[in-house]
């Protein structure tokens, strides 16, 4: 789990590296991660109120213009040290990385809607694809100081980490 969800190794490289089989490394993260989310006290456990008021205004924000289209106003929202970890393809600054513009392109294909709440207690935004489903497709995680973003953890390509995630939306 750390080689794969935290280190971002491709599930390819995770599985040279020890020695196995994609399939046995799939497997074996999704019994990782129920055991993280099953255990008390864990970060990924944590209670959903731990988020503070400004990081979860932050999110409602980053939610509202994702969803209006407003990609510059989420640029807007970048520091400038901002960094983007996609997981498991990239790691490199978000001013950078033409991230908004990717996004641009893609919703013209994908009817994509972004939802603020927690992840397994963890503050999170939930990205649903289509936009009228029930279910999150996968997860952003924002990092923020002073309302300007400092991380973006965008979990696009490792859509099986929604699988087993408990998602609860803010009130």
């Amino acid at each position: 789990m750390i080689l794969k969800d935290v280190l971002g190794h491709s599930l390819e490289e995770t599985a040279t590296t020890i020695g196995t089989t994609v399939g046995a490394i799939k497997a074996a993260l999704s019994r990782a991660r129920g055991n993280i989310a099953r255990t008390s006290g864990s970060a990924f456990a944590r209670p959903a109120q731990a988020a503070s008021a400004e990081e979860q205004a932050t999110l409602r924000r980053y939610v509202d213009l994702f969803n209006d289209r407003n990609w510059d106003g989420l640029r807007a929202l970048l520091g400038k040290e901002s960094r983007l970890d996609i997981v498991s393809r990239v790691q490199q600054g978000a001013v950078d990385a033409a991230y908004y513009d990717r996004y641009a392109q893609i919703t013209k294909t994908e009817d994509i809607r972004a939802e603020a709440g927690f992840v397994d207690g963890v503050p999170a935004i939930a990205m649903f694809r289509p936009a009228s489903s029930s279910e999150p497709a996968y997860f952003l995680l924002l990092e923020s100081s002073s309302g300007r973003i400092s991380l973006i953890r965008d979990f696009r390509y490792v859509p099986y980490i929604a699988v087993d995630a408990r998602f609860a939306r803010t009130k």
